[in-house]
């Protein structure tokens, strides 16, 4: 008896570009959010598109987020507890899209 499983070839790029919209929603709607949502996804997408595992795609998100928030008008801006706690729910929320 043989038995044959076909796998079908998926690129580190088709992967992770799954992973978008689940990572972007974990911001909110809000004007401020997304702005920082966008900076967020690029770190976090570029991150895992060159290898680096999630943890460190998760910690260049939180980075590039904190970076974005300091340009923010500062009655805007977002405290880096609640940064954090969204880029890791946004991790998460990407890393089990599928």
């Amino acid at each position: 008896m043989d038995v044959r499983v076909n796998v079908p070839m998926v690129t580190t790029y088709d992967a992770v570009d799954g992973m978008r919209a689940p990572f972007l929603q974990a911001f909110g709607r809000g004007i401020i959010g997304q702005r920082l949502a966008a900076a967020a996804w690029c770190a976090f997408h570029a991150a895992l598109t060159h290898g680096s595992g999630l943890r460190v795609a998760t910690s260049h998100a939180r980075v590039a987020a904190e970076e974005r928030n300091d340009r923010t008008a500062l009655v805007a801006r977002w405290s880096a507890s609640r940064i954090r706690a969204v880029v890791e729910d946004a991790a998460g929320r990407a890393a089990n899209a599928g």
